[in-house]
């Protein structure tokens, strides 16, 4: 028989808004019963390998008393039993439990003629079997009971009206996981089905695996956070799909996103301690902060605004450059996607009184949030790089230079990025 195990446990249920001890509950310990790999044909019940029927034997379908048949068959390689009773059916991860010979039949007593087929003892010696294989709980809800360690055992709880509550599987045979040839070393297992009890390594495409190393592997669309969230990576990401970050991200490695033809959606903030490579399309809906690091981007008509547009043929300009002389004048000189565009400006010739300043309006308003400017000073004269400032609002951006400039053509190349 080989060496007995000890099986202690306790069993508890809802009382109101608490737990309550199982008093006086009964515990079934009987030989592994079935679960479905597939859907039932007339009477033919598809199981995996390893259940405990044999011909005569009762099958309970889950905990449903009123569903109870005998076994009429089994096949040869344990993977189909015959239900005398064809008028029930089964789906994959349905659980058939094994009553064994029972002595009222299909109106189950719970109770097995003869022999239980599962023996269980009350001390750990074979010389004490427990009769029927039933125990009953203790005031404290607790059971026990010594079983051979090779068998397997399900319990059947019940309450002490002997109506089924619970189905526990000890030490099960039941191969859940098929043992085919032809699965794949390393891929990631799902739940094949709603049941809980089966796993499948099938994908369609972009099948995503985790190698010895702990990395993973997966080529699929992926959703990152939830909005309120912060995702945090330390090390470095690479994301050659599209990829959407619904919450904050926090990315201190190096890191790559999308490919061109993707697009790569952060519709919260996003905070970049290393460099950040964008090479597809990308949409910010919130500030993007770069710190101290690189912001590399590398087709810039590949940014786009997130509520707004400025296309450069609606741009509208009012400059006030100078309080006299000949007038000043301002142009779009050049103009990207939506939000990238080059102004030349025309200073006054004379009567200068503070800051030249040029203010260009949106063509339409940004309704999210004031854009982050870039402004980039190109063949001026007479200003340095260090007095250029500049400031956004939803619909507008406004060029300072803090001193009078000369009379010359300035060309700014200005980048919105929001």
């Amino acid at each position: 028989m080989g060496n007995l195990l000890r099986r202690s446990s306790d069993i508890n249920t809802v009382l109101g808004s608490y737990l309550a001890p199982g008093n006086l509950y009964q515990v079934n310990a009987y030989a592994q019963g079935a679960i479905a790999s597939g859907p039932s044909t007339g009477g033919v019940h598809q199981v995996y390998p390893g259940h405990g029927f044999v011909v005569g034997e009762y099958a309970m379908k889950g905990l449903d008393p009123l569903s109870v048949s005998r076994v009429g068959a089994v096949n040869n390689n344990g993977t189909e039993i015959s239900l005398d009773n064809t008028s029930l059916v089964s789906s994959a991860n349905t659980v058939w439990v094994n009553l064994g010979v029972d002595a009222n039949g299909t109106t189950p007593g719970y109770t097995q003629t003869g022999t239980p087929n599962r023996v269980i003892y009350s001390t750990p010696t074979t010389a004490n079997t427990i009769t029927n294989s039933i125990v009953i709980c203790g005031s404290d809800g607790s059971y026990g009971y010594w079983y051979p360690s090779t068998l397997p055992i399900w319990e059947l709880i019940l309450t002490p009206a002997k109506v089924p509550i619970r189905c526990i599987i000890q030490n099960s045979n039941v191969l859940l996981v098929s043992n085919s040839t032809n699965l794949t070393d390393n891929l990631i297992a799902r739940y094949d089905g709603t049941g809980g009890l089966t796993i499948q390594d099938g994908y369609a495409t972009n099948a995503p695996s985790i190698n010895d190393d702990g990395g993973i592997t997966a080529a699929g669309t992926h959703i990152l956070g939830k909005a309120g969230t912060t995702t945090t990576l330390l090390g470095a990401l690479t994301a050659v799909q599209a990829v959407t970050l619904n919450g904050g991200i926090t990315a201190t490695g190096a890191n790559t996103f999308g490919a061109t033809g993707n697009m790569t959606t952060i519709p919260g903030s996003a905070t970049i301690s290393q460099n950040l490579t964008l090479t597809g399309t990308a949409t910010f809906g919130s500030t993007l902060s770069a710190g101290n690091s690189t912001l590399l981007i590398t087709d810039m008509s590949q940014i786009s605004v997130k509520g707004a547009t400025a296309p450069s043929s609606t741009i509208g300009l009012n400059v006030s450059w100078g309080t006299s002389g000949t007038a000043a004048s301002a142009a779009i000189v050049a103009g990207g996607k939506d939000n990238r565009f080059t102004v030349a400006v025309t200073p006054r010739t004379s009567g200068f009184s503070g800051n030249a300043t040029v203010t260009v309006t949106f063509g339409t308003p940004f309704t999210v949030s004031a854009p982050q400017g870039i402004v980039v000073m190109q063949n001026s004269t007479g200003v340095t790089a260090g007095q250029l400032s500049w400031t956004t609002s939803l619909t507008n951006i406004v060029i300072t230079m803090p001193q009078n400039p000369v009379a010359f053509v300035h060309y700014f190349s200005v980048i919105l990025i929001g």
